[in-house]
């Protein structure tokens, strides 16, 4: 269901769709969420394809079927979860480094919350 869908569903009195900010957050979330997993995905599709492996071979490194790498290497993001994505690079001794940062403030990261902040 899309976003249009979802407003009018909540206000069906109206003719004119309204965004909730709710809405908006889980939309901004989902944009993110399908940003991550593309990076991650880029980034196997490239190993795979500088270790020259065929689809066979890739399946066996990563634990997965020949159907489900052809999806990986086919790019269908939307069968893959950032923890699926995580599983595969770990298996080819691949970490990945992150960064949070305000969407307001792009350029500096905000500072990692120790125990001691959070009491």
């Amino acid at each position: 269901m899309n976003v249009l869908e979802k407003s009018r569903l909540a206000s069906p009195t109206n003719h004119f769709p309204t965004l909730d900010s709710m809405t908006l957050d889980t939309e901004a979330a989902d944009i993110e969420s399908l940003r991550i997993r593309t990076e991650l995905m880029l980034v196997l599709r490239r190993y795979i394809r500088q270790q020259q492996w065929s689809q066979e071979e890739a399946a066996h490194v990563f634990h997965q079927s020949c159907p489900r790498m052809q999806n990986l290497l086919n790019g269908e993001i939307s069968r893959f979860s950032v923890e699926d994505l995580l599983y595969c690079l770990t298996k080819i001794g691949l970490t990945v480094k992150m960064s949070v940062q305000h969407t307001d403030l792009a350029d500096s990261p905000l500072e990692t919350a120790t125990p001691a902040m959070c009491q």
